[in-house]
């Protein structure tokens, strides 16, 4: 505080002086006291920490399974039925002669059993081409294809493409991409809560759906991700629709995202749209319609997979706690130790849902007979995991389930592919004169024989993914081709793609342009050299930096 000013002193010295509708006495607490430390720790610790961090004992639990209970839905994909809590069956038309008056029911039910196929063979014969688009370069992409291919009506954006782009945003440039194709841009206007329906005009006007003059087919439609479900629009029959890929897709998201086309294989038709590094996991090579299917198949697998044990220790505690209410406390255990201290080990998931058997009978005191409802549902979820998850192995923790989901999403997201590298001749470093390079001012002064290139330019010629060439990186970080030419292959040659002989920066030239240079390791020790070598009465114009 201003001890030279007794005045602001005399104001500010009591709590009971405060005066916080004078506008003048607020403005010099937020001089004196609003980056004041003690100030902000006393609010911290007094105000914030206590209500915004109460901790309890013990947690009331439920989970899906307490929900579900005398429930009835529908639902358009049936990928995960398996996995659902076994209160709510998927329900099978019976293939069994029915009376005269129900057999055309019975025909459509039995027809509606062929719909997976039938989607797929839609799909399959109906999508125009698989494209693909650099990372980072998605929104471009698709504005892009909009512009080359003219007959495309609609952006089905399942892969999330467009997340972080405000939908209105996007809608201005879609429309001055389209020009006059098109008499508006339909899309959902998530700046509003509930999320509304609107149209873009070309005046600039933005409408709600309802009350707009501009119809459904006369209009491009966006949906963004959470509108890839459910949502219903009446796109012109001869529709195209962009539909974008994300990363381990499910069969279920798929299939709801093309189905937005409500009349795919009557004149609608699709082009979908993925990341390159995403086309490469879906297949090496052309992607076609039929392995984006597979891809999404397999991911539907793996998701399945992974869900039995959630799915079964849910099913248990259910049973284990239904009409008990006090066996729903439980411990809120939050130490490191109660966490993170268990034993990490595989083991089958079939043994894995019987030890969580073994634990939810324990804490429940299980006294059922086996002929109680309860008991026989404990018996469907253990033969259920046991056919489906026998010959599957899983990782399980000592620890409570969330911490446990956090580290299968961190295992998921380190998990690495194990490659044989071919062996390897180490390069011998060509000779320049570094001593040169004590009175550069400029790495454009640097001796021609040293090779500079910049970082950019040997990124794009060696090193993938090509999508590190969409970084702006600086022109001003260059590096020696001692630095950069780490190996030869066995002839002599210089490999094409460098990923796994790349050399760690260490040390660098830094010159008074301010551009930085990255040099070898036996470049140093001669640079070094040349430094000690100097008379006393010169300095150099670099200076040699240390990572």
């Amino acid at each position: 505080m201003d001890m030279d000013n007794p005045t602001l002193c005399n104001e500010l010295d009591r709590v009971e002086k405060l005066d916080l509708s004078n506008r003048a006495h607020f403005k010099s607490l937020m001089t004196y006291f609003s980056f004041n430390f003690r100030t902000v720790s006393f609010w911290l610790n007094s105000c914030v920490f206590p209500e915004e961090m109460q901790h309890y004992p013990q947690r009331l639990s439920a989970n899906s399974w307490h929900l579900a209970e005398n429930a009835v839905g529908f639902s358009g994909t049936n990928d995960n039925h398996r996995i659902r809590p076994k209160l709510v069956n998927q329900f099978f038309p019976n293939s069994q002669p029915l009376s005269l008056t129900s057999r055309y029911e019975d025909f459509v039910w039995q027809d509606s059993l062929g719909t997976n196929g039938k989607m797929v063979g839609v799909i399959n014969e109906h999508t125009i081409k698989c494209m693909e688009f650099e990372l980072g370069s998605g929104f471009k992409s698709i504005i892009e294809t909009i512009e080359e291919k003219q007959y495309v009506h609609a952006v089905i954006d399942s892969g999330a493409v467009l997340v972080g782009f405000d939908n209105a945003v996007v809608a201005q440039k879609i429309l001055e991409t389209v020009g006059t194709r098109f008499q508006g841009v339909l899309f959902p206007d998530n700046s509003m809560e509930p999320v509304e329906w609107k149209i873009l005009e070309h005046s600039g006007r933005i409408l709600p759906k309802s009350v707009s003059p501009v119809l459904d087919h006369n209009a491009f439609a966006i949906f963004d991700e959470p509108r890839c479900r459910g949502s219903d629009l009446k796109l012109s029959n001869d529709a195209v629709a962009i539909l974008t890929l994300g990363t381990g897709m499910c069969k279920d998201k798929f299939m709801q995202a093309a189905g937005r086309m409500r009349k795919l294989g009557r004149g609608q038709r699709l082009i979908i749209l993925g990341s390159s590094d995403l086309m490469k996991e879906v297949h090496e090579g052309v992607v076609t319609p039929k392995e984006v299917l597979e891809w999404t198949i397999r991911n539907t697998a793996s998701s399945n997979t992974a869900s039995i044990v959630p799915w079964a220790n849910q099913g248990l505690f259910y049973c284990t706690t239904k009409g008990k209410p006090e066996q729903s406390i439980s411990d809120e255990n939050s130490s490191l130790r109660d966490n993170y201290s268990g034993s990490f080990d595989h083991i089958p998931i079939s043994e894995a849902v019987s030890i969580a058997k073994a634990y939810h009978m324990s804490r429940g005191g299980w006294n059922f007979s086996p002929d109680n409802s309860l008991a026989r549902l404990v018996d469907g979820i253990m033969r259920q995991s046991q056919r489906f998850g026998s010959p599957l192995v899983r990782a399980v923790v000592g620890m409570d389930e969330e911490c446990e989901r956090e580290l299968e999403l961190e295992r998921e997201a380190e998990e690495e592919e194990e490659i044989e590298i071919p062996s390897m001749k180490a390069t011998e470093e060509s000779e320049w004169d570094i001593s040169a390079a004590l009175q550069c001012r400029s790495i454009m002064d640097i001796p021609s024989k040293a090779c500079v290139m910049t970082i950019a330019d040997y990124l794009r010629d060696h090193v993938e993914p090509k999508s590190l060439t969409n970084i702006k990186w600086s022109g001003h970080v260059m590096g020696t081709k001692n630095f950069f030419r780490t190996v030869t292959n066995s002839d002599g040659s210089v490999p094409t793609i460098m990923n796994h002989y790349l050399r760690p920066v260490k040390e660098y030239i830094r010159f008074r342009s301010g551009e930085t240079l990255f040099i070898s390791g036996r470049e140093v020790d001669m640079l070094l050299c040349a430094i000690w070598e100097m008379p006393t009465t010169l300095k150099p114009d670099i200076s040699l930096q240390h990572l």
